[in-house]
């Protein structure tokens, strides 16, 4: 019995996760729907509180723009 055509490869994973690693963010987890669409759960890395701009980005993170 055949289960269709495969919706993602190995390789698609792989260089999913990787686009993640590269920007410093860890994945806890991968997520495949069955329409082969692949979502990532990422890890909470919180703030680096020595970093200004990352203490500026928490403080106004609340704020629209255009008030």
């Amino acid at each position: 019995m055949s289960r269709g055509p495969l919706r993602f490869k190995e390789t698609d994973v792989r260089r999913f996760l990787r686009a993640f690693t590269k920007e410093g963010l860890p994945v806890a987890k991968v997520m495949v729907d069955s329409d082969g669409n692949l979502t990532a759960v990422v890890e909470d890395v919180g703030v680096n509180e020595n970093n200004e701009t990352e203490k500026w980005l928490v403080k106004h993170a609340h704020q629209r723009q255009g008030n």
